[in-house]
């Protein structure tokens, strides 16, 4: 069973926030937020997300930064979070390559998401990669 827990009082008035606030500790969508208090607090959405992940081999120089903001252009606010899952070298990818995998978190704010939505998203991620000289797996 979760636990549920409730932040501070004066947590929420320097957030902003109204009212008596109860989250599943577990989730980070939300713990993250509540501890910087800097931070202006998004409200989590409340439809369901969908995750896919992409394999690919590229050169050692690939910059990984880079390949966020790419994906970011692409596929816009539908993808909620991205992060990196493995990191893999071997001898049959040739001199210098790395393989990369990533997984990415769709979710909308104002609706479910189906799946030939993220599924044309997730394609057209696989055509940029593509397309900035990685090789799919």
């Amino acid at each position: 069973m979760p636990s549920l827990g409730t932040s501070s009082s004066q947590t929420f008035a320097l957030r902003k926030i109204d009212g008596l606030f109860v989250s599943r500790k577990e989730d980070p969508r939300v713990t993250l937020q509540l501890e910087n208090i800097d931070q202006v607090y998004v409200p989590v959405s409340k439809y369901p997300s969908m995750t896919r992940d992409i394999s690919f081999i590229v050169d050692e120089t690939f910059v990984l930064n880079d390949y966020y903001v790419q994906v970011r252009e692409v596929a816009g606010d539908l993808v909620e979070e991205m992060s990196l899952l493995d990191t893999f070298r071997c001898e049959k990818f040739g001199p210098g390559k790395v393989s990369y995998t990533f997984r990415m978190v769709y979710r909308s704010h104002e609706r479910t998401l189906t799946r030939e939505e993220v599924d044309d998203v997730q394609m057209a991620i696989r055509a940029m990669t593509e397309e900035s000289g990685a090789a799919l797996r």
